[in-house]
């Protein structure tokens, strides 16, 4: 019958490391673990390094969907704004004759700050009988959104009323 002497095995254990530190193996007197162990270590490094590599570009994809997402969120703003922005100017002068063919040419650049971003906005703005269409285009870094706006005025009461405002699609 062989009996379990946990001392003894804590003891080898204990020389082998010792071993280890000493000469560079875990065995005693072999010189061939040392050939062994380095490839091993190599491969591990390795897929390691991999890894790592590979959380690095999944980090780097990520941030960078992250500030597309915003980019584009702050061109939608921007159009939004300039949206409002001919609400007050029609809103003051009633009579305000905007002209515009295309956003090639647009009726006026509307700049549009916030702590350390900025959005520009072109606007077209027409004017036909007593409504107003309006086309703005918000530009953040390299996204556009573009907003068209459908303004009517009462003429008997002197009330604005947005009929619709639908954003184009590029």
């Amino acid at each position: 019958m062989i009996h379990f002497n946990p001392h003894l095995s804590n003891f080898k254990l204990k020389i082998r490391i010792l071993n280890f530190f000493e000469k560079g193996s875990l065995m005693f007197g072999s010189s061939r673990n040392g050939a062994v162990l380095l490839p091993m270590v190599l491969m591990i490094s390795a897929v390691v390094i991999m890894i790592g590599m590979a959380g690095l570009v999944v980090g780097v994809a990520f941030n960078r969907s992250n500030a597309s997402m915003r980019a584009s969120n702050m061109a939608l703003e921007a159009a939004r704004a300039g949206i409002a922005d001919v609400q007050r100017r029609i809103l003051r002068d009633s009579q305000w004759m905007p002209i515009c063919a295309s956003l090639a040419i647009p009726s006026y650049t509307l700049t549009v700050s916030t702590a350390a971003k900025e959005a520009i906005v072109d606007l077209c703005v027409n004017k036909v009988g007593n409504e107003y269409t309006v086309q703005a285009q918000g530009k953040a870094r390299l996204r556009k959104k573009q907003l068209n706006a459908v303004i009517s005025i009462d003429p008997a009461t002197n009330q604005m009323r947005v009929q619709s405002i639908n954003e184009v699609q590029f």
